[in-house]
């Protein structure tokens, strides 16, 4: 790991270096891992949309097939928008490295500590949310192949491709092992560009938290001194209230703008990955409901797709929750804080800061949706009644 990097980010590291998008990765390397897992990315999402195309005679099957197809486009905003972001990815990495070397206060290490841990659980969450859901997907091919070797004398059970729109783009009875095994390695590549792209936000966020919660530190801090809050002419050089109000002002600045950064970064991706899962929802309900009788196998799959993208929608809107309402928590620290006992100059100060904290730092898909737990809960909502609609259309 590089030295300045800090340790909790070793698990993001590995997955980001696997998808060539770790901001510190060798460009040589970097740019080898990164075509590499394009061309199995752009091969997979070839096969899915061609093959959905010549079995679109099939209204059921070319349904099944359409989730999986916008969830490569999902993908394909999220790498694409790392590409030409790529910058401010690796500024929003730097300057997290930097703040931990800048703050050095036992009780600014604490928060950064923490707040460290809190990434890196959530680092793990996701990975085990998003592995843990989609195996379901996964396992289905193989129980065929599993059952036809161990028990072969109670029958055969027919083969299964991960996608089945496979069946009208390839001759299976030939290339059934070579095809499954592709869809395999780049469905894995897919969920590793998921993963590591995401989490990453995740630390950033973070950190952002990070920051907001290192001011409300310092405003507890500052030194409180009655018998100067109404002398005017009180010297600047003397009013230590005044020099740290102003220091906790500047440390404002910089979180906001390390907050701005990772709207700027994010906002793009997040525009299409959100309308992308909503229209996902809508297809995996309603294939969910309609294959629980006729394809119970096919009906569990797609339960499991569902469950992915819950999961990670959910765990997205978490951490930009918690950004939210650390952002806004610095107006409570402010009104905590002593202000009414220091000088007139030192209270401006406060007021300035105050209104500033009024206004909420947010993440948003495309700078009109805002990703919190209320509006995770609206497109669930607004999901179900799409799947409602699907469902009476039938």
């Amino acid at each position: 790991m590089d030295t300045s990097t800090p340790s909790y980010l070793a698990i993001n590291k590995l997955l980001a270096s696997l998808s060539g998008v770790w901001p510190h990765q060798p460009i040589v390397t970097k740019n080898i891992v990164f075509i590499i897992m394009l061309i199995l990315t752009i091969s997979q999402s070839y096969f899915q949309i061609y093959g959905a195309i010549l079995a679109r005679s099939n209204v059921d099957l070319f349904l099944e097939t359409i989730p999986n197809i916008l969830v490569d486009f999902s993908v394909a905003a999220k790498v694409v928008n790392c590409f030409f972001n790529s910058k401010k990815m690796k500024k929003l990495l730097i300057t997290l490295e930097k703040d931990w070397i800048k703050f050095n206060s036992e009780g600014e290490i604490q928060i950064l500590n923490e707040h460290g841990v809190r990434a890196r659980k959530l680092t793990l969450t996701y990975f085990s949310v998003i592995c843990g859901t989609i195996t379901p997907f996964m396992v289905i091919p193989l129980v065929p192949i599993i059952y036809n070797n161990f028990a072969p004398a109670n029958g055969t059970l027919p083969k299964q491709m991960l996608y089945a729109q496979y069946d009208y783009l390839f001759n299976l009875q030939v290339s059934y092992y070579p095809v499954l095994i592709h869809s395999y390695i780049a469905t894995f590549a897919f969920i590793n560009d998921i993963i590591a792209i995401d989490t990453m936000c995740m630390v950033f966020v973070q950190h952002g938290c990070a920051l907001f919660s290192i001011i409300g530190y310092n405003l507890e801090q500052i030194e409180i001194n009655s018998t100067i809050k109404n002398d005017i002419n009180h010297s600047r050089f003397n009013d230590k209230a005044y020099h740290q109000m102003s220091e906790c002002i500047r440390r404002h600045n910089h979180a906001l703008k390390y907050a701005k950064l990772i709207e700027d970064a994010h906002n793009v991706s997040y525009f299409f990955q959100i309308g992308i899962d909503m229209i996902c929802f809508s297809f995996t309900g309603f294939q969910i409901v309609d294959k629980l009788d006729t394809a119970p196998d096919v009906s569990i799959r797609f339960a499991a797709f569902t469950s992915t993208q819950l999961a990670g929608l959910f765990l997205l809107s978490y951490p930009a929750q918690q950004l939210f309402d650390y952002s806004v928590k610095i107006y409570d620290d402010i009104y905590n804080a002593g202000w009414y006992k220091t000088s007139l100059r030192t209270r401006k100060l406060f007021i300035i800061m105050s209104m500033r904290s009024l206004i909420p730092c947010q993440i948003t898909a495309g700078k009109f949706y805002v990703l919190d737990l209320a509006n995770f809960g609206k497109i669930v909502k607004t999901s179900l009644s799409y799947i409602t609609v699907l469902i009476s259309m039938k």
